[in-house]
């Protein structure tokens, strides 16, 4: 989901909600991705630069409240080749 967008600067942030595998056994609620990259026109392509927060939300002993864990910066290879596998499918060639 954007959360905004600013023409001036190409700055896009968006937000990634991703609900805990149902097989987990740990009472984690899911996976909040704060995203935000930067569009910019090099001539005949693109450059984009992406930036992903991490945070997770545990379920507590009680099951009405939630625990939240700030995992910062994501170095993870695999989050950023999945956006930018999904970015290269969606642009039209």
């Amino acid at each position: 989901m954007i959360v905004s967008a600013d023409r001036a600067s190409r700055l896009v942030v968006a937000r990634q909600v991703l609900p805990a595998e149902p097989e987990i056994l740990v009472p984690m609620a899911g996976e909040i991705r704060h995203l935000s990259f930067v569009v910019q026109s090099t001539g005949l392509t693109s450059e984009v630069r992406l930036t992903v927060y991490v945070t997770r939300q545990w379920y507590s002993g009680d099951a009405s409240a939630f625990m939240t864990e700030e995992l910062g910066l994501s170095t993870s290879p695999e989050i950023y080749a999945g956006w930018f596998d999904r970015l290269d499918r969606a642009v039209p060639r």
